[in-house]
């Protein structure tokens, strides 16, 4: 319609679907990006998604995380930004619409989110012997696990003791594999 009298024309087209119920409609195609396997928080995160309809078009993509849903792309590209992810364990999915509403749901694509572990030693006091050597025993400990490989490089140094005459001095490196959360060494005392 055109030319509308005593009123503003708005939106002078519309779309209609024609649906053949003697055809059948195939699901579309969809294909959610995979992410990093690990999450350093806080972070955003970008979520990418393929989406083809064999004998149609895609209406819209939803994103989920578990069965939560996180938001919906209207439009391609099907992008999702993610602002603010939680720390734990994820499981994202994305389903594709067409538009005659069929529906497909993506292969499932699991992260780990945390924030980055504080790394502690603890205090030890040991008697010093007289005759050969005693071992002081630290623990490295990380406050939680961590999804990402922690390194770290451990050095005695001299203050009220020396190294030589009342330790032996010890330099090494730790790995922490991702869940781990402590590690110990020893520290010989002459």
């Amino acid at each position: 319609f055109s030319n509308p009298t005593n009123a503003t024309l708005c939106k002078g087209i519309a779309a209609a679907t024609i649906i053949n119920p003697f055809v059948t409609n195939v699901a579309p195609v969809v294909v959610l990006a995979a992410v990093a396997p690990c999450l350093t928080l806080p972070a955003n995160l970008t979520l990418t998604v393929t989406a083809t309809d064999p004998d149609g078009r895609i209406s819209r993509v939803e994103f989920f995380n578990h069965t939560s849903l996180l938001g919906v792309q209207w439009d391609a590209p099907f992008e999702f930004t993610w602002l603010d992810v939680p720390a734990g364990q994820h499981l994202l999915t994305a389903v594709a619409v067409d538009n005659v509403g069929a529906r497909a749901t993506s292969a499932p694509v699991a992260f780990s989110a945390s924030f980055p572990a504080a790394l502690s030693i603890d205090d030890q006091t040991v008697v010093e012997g007289n005759s050969g050597t005693i071992d002081a025993l630290f623990t490295l400990s990380l406050s939680s696990a961590s999804c990402h490989t922690v390194t770290v490089e451990v050095a005695t140094f001299d203050g009220t003791a020396w190294a030589g005459s009342d330790y032996l001095a010890v330099q090494a490196n730790f790995i922490f594999l991702p869940g781990e959360t402590q590690k110990t060494f020893a520290v010989p005392v002459l």
